[in-house]
């Protein structure tokens, strides 16, 4: 929608500003996580949530980003998505992630070359991969086989923001 496309553009420009000089990838992603999660001018101490009345997304419309910028209220497919469109205008090389019933983000850090998980939905916090696991019950053979827990490509990723459109689709009886 027009909005959403009028709030990303107003996003991107107020974190680039709060990001400033700093350009090492913690210093955006410790932007990334205070414009989205901490209260201030930045986002009119409207903060991004976690939206409790639908945590599991059965409510398509709480999967779909227009609705998560405009409530504010997302879950672990809207905010997921949220925090990739963002941290990409930004530079990070950030994509999803998959585990069972869940996406979450990962991001490439190249000054150490390793991989940091990022759970958007709890303030866009690092997740060690056994938490992920607990969670979600990843089994070892999943892992290994690379279903789940692994950063996905960009076309990958593409294809998590739209599975919301296609599960859409179903419903109407468009397959």
């Amino acid at each position: 929608t027009q909005f959403a496309k009028t709030q990303l553009t107003i996003m991107i420009t107020q974190l680039r500003e709060l990001i400033g000089d700093e350009q090492t990838t913690s210093s955006k992603v410790r932007a990334l996580q205070q414009y989205l999660y901490h209260p201030g001018p930045w986002n009119d101490n409207n903060v991004f949530s976690y939206d409790l009345k639908d945590p599991q997304g059965r409510d398509l419309k709480t999967k779909l980003l227009a609705n998560y910028l405009k409530t504010r209220k997302g879950n672990c497919v809207s905010m997921p998505i949220l925090m990739i469109l963002l941290g990409n205008y930004i530079g990070l090389d950030i994509s999803a992630a998959t585990a069972p019933h869940h996406v979450y983000t990962m991001v490439h850090v190249p000054e150490t070359g390793q991989m940091i998980n990022l759970e958007a939905t709890s303030g866009g916090k690092p997740a060690r991969d056994e938490w992920i696991i607990q969670q979600t019950y990843v089994t070892p053979q999943a892992r290994k086989s690379g279903i789940y827990m692994r950063k996905l490509s960009r076309k990958e990723t593409v294809m998590v923001m739209l599975q919301s459109l296609v599960e859409h689709e179903e419903r109407r009886g468009n397959f």
